[in-house]
């Protein structure tokens, strides 16, 4: 799935993409560049983060977990 749809979402022009893992607690965000996807942040636990494009506020990974 992942393979399938991370070219197409570039190809189409969205910005930002949030990889989300419950099971191992983790979250990657990656930024659209010009040739692919760059990380900008690796993060998982109940780490607080601010996650680009929502970086104005702060993210309690903790929280995702309890869904």
């Amino acid at each position: 799935d992942v393979q399938v749809k991370v070219p197409m979402y570039h190809r189409h022009g969205v910005g930002h993409l949030w990889l989300v893992d419950t099971e191992t607690r983790s979250l990657q965000v990656f930024r659209r560049v010009t040739d692919g996807w760059l990380l900008v942040l690796s993060a998982s636990g109940e780490d607080v983060v601010r996650a680009e494009p929502f970086d104005a506020t702060g993210l309690d990974l903790a929280t995702l977990w309890r869904w």
